[in-house]
């Protein structure tokens, strides 16, 4: 069965459910220039512009297959998954809907203000692990700041952690934090960076860390950091 753009399919796997997007529970709809179905094998092939809607998460790319016997999705070229209020950029992604559990290859993200990269990141329901990544809260196109780590752990919209992580001033590495943690929802404890470089600190980043006790009660903790 082939089909032009503009063309919804709903596929059911099994009954419904309220689970998160992306899933065996609920039918999504497929968009895309061309749409093909084998019966036999039960695989859907969608090719040019293809957008994926299910629930609040949608999915763009350039080729996405859809395995409806082992409830396999994979999506390659220009790959952009949109969960709430958090995008996610990649390469390729491989995903297992009955698990809800994937791989985004080459991802770049963005959530609450902060800015994301990695080499790879899984994917389960709504969290998100990143190797070898990076991210900041500078949205300039070349940051005046970033911060590389071993590993980020993401939920969006509501806090990632970080370990081994380095604090990098352009790029000059400014200091080493084994562990960070940074809420993205209600702030509890809010972590500031303050980014700069003159001729008597160096490369310098004065950080600011607040916890909110109750709404009119917080702790500051004021720590700087100079390469001079």
């Amino acid at each position: 069965m082939k089909k032009n753009a503009h063309l919804a399919i709903y596929v059911f796997l099994c009954a419904a459910s309220p689970l998160f997007g992306f899933n065996s529970h609920q039918p999504f709809d497929i968009f895309a220039d061309v749409l093909d179905y084998v019966d036999d094998t039960q695989e859907i092939t969608a090719n040019g512009h293809v957008v994926i809607v299910q629930s609040s998460s949608t999915l763009h790319a350039d080729l996405v297959r859809v395995d409806r016997v082992h409830q396999r999705l994979i999506a390659r070229g220009q790959v952009m998954l949109k969960e709430n209020q958090g995008v996610m950029l990649g390469d390729q992604l491989d995903y297992d809907l009955a698990a809800q559990k994937g791989v985004m290859l080459g991802g770049k993200g963005y959530s609450s203000t902060w800015f994301f990269q990695g080499a790879s990141w899984e994917k389960t329901r709504d969290y998100y692990v990143g190797r070898n990544a990076s991210f900041t809260s500078c949205d300039l196109i070349d940051p005046h700041y970033h911060i590389k780590s071993s590993r980020v752990h993401l939920i969006p919209d509501r806090l990632f952690w970080a370990w081994n992580n380095v604090f990098y001033v352009d790029d000059h590495p400014v200091f080493y934090s084994p562990f960070m943690y940074k809420s993205l929802g209600q702030r509890t404890v809010d972590f500031q960076v303050q980014p700069g470089e003159d001729s008597v600190k160096g490369a310098f980043a004065k950080t600011t860390t607040t916890i909110r006790i109750k709404d009119h009660v917080y702790d500051k903790i004021l720590l700087d950091h100079y390469t001079d």
